[in-house]
């Protein structure tokens, strides 16, 4: 009592004057066929929400820039509100430099497939976005997932502007270092010779004004050592006892 599908070809029987008298049919259980297609429908409904519901962007464009599919992480990136929205300003005006889309193009034409590209795109607000994305050519279809790395950019960015800072302490520290030492040795002697002349001499006038030109060095090599340390001023009103 268990229904199955089948397929069904007939064909009529004629008598000698043309009359039908029968019908000759053949049946194939298509039991399997029918299984097939149904996991199939599945597994495509699985794999649409899959997709659609991925935190990565996926999309399908052709050569000439029509975006055919988006998923909602890809509108999302792009500040659309919704793919009708995104369907209707088209790929390469996402390109900071639209002379990458054809870069790209031009990849895929002669491997068919890129991965780990790095490319920077513009949001529908003109927001720049640094993307990585791996994508290939089926015949005149162009189907890939997209990354938005722009914070992780931005992260390596300050990290490599924080070492050349650390580097640029060391020196200034290694600089302050050997000036510190001969100017104050500059400032003492000058202190000598100051004390051994006439105040009102030439000589007296000069040994001051070489303590006077030592001490501004001085403090320049003391701004030079506070940068190294990352020691900045720490201005306080405190008591006259302390």
């Amino acid at each position: 009592g268990r229904a199955i599908p089948v397929l069904f070809s007939g064909s009529a029987i004629r008598d000698a004057d043309g009359s039908t008298g029968g019908i000759a049919c053949v049946a194939l259980d298509i039991t399997e066929r029918k299984d097939v297609e149904e996991k199939l429908i599945a597994s495509e409904r699985n794999y649409r929400n899959f997709v659609d519901n991925s935190i990565v962007g996926v999309y399908k464009t052709d050569l000439k820039g029509n975006i055919l599919y988006a998923n909602d992480a890809l509108i999302s990136m792009f500040e659309f509100s919704s793919f009708e929205d995104m369907q209707q300003c088209g790929a390469t005006p996402l390109y900071v430099n639209p002379e990458d889309r054809g870069k790209l193009i031009g990849s895929l034409m002669k491997s068919s497939r890129v991965t780990n590209y790095e490319i920077d795109m513009l949001t529908k607000n003109g927001k720049h976005k640094n993307v990585l994305l791996n994508c290939a050519l089926y015949g005149e279809v162009i189907a890939g997932m997209m990354m938005d790395i722009t914070d992780k950019v931005t992260l390596q960015e300050e990290a490599l502007r924080a070492g050349q800072l650390a580097s640029l302490g060391e020196l200034a520290a290694g600089v302050a270092h050997e000036i510190n030492n001969p100017i104050n040795g500059v400032i003492n002697y000058a202190q000598i010779l100051s004390k051994r002349f006439d105040p009102e001499s030439f000589e007296h006038n000069i040994s001051g004004r070489i303590i006077k030109e030592g001490d501004r060095i001085a403090t320049i090599v003391s701004s030079l050592l506070s940068f190294a340390r990352d020691i900045g001023e720490d201005k306080r009103h405190v008591h006259i006892s302390e």
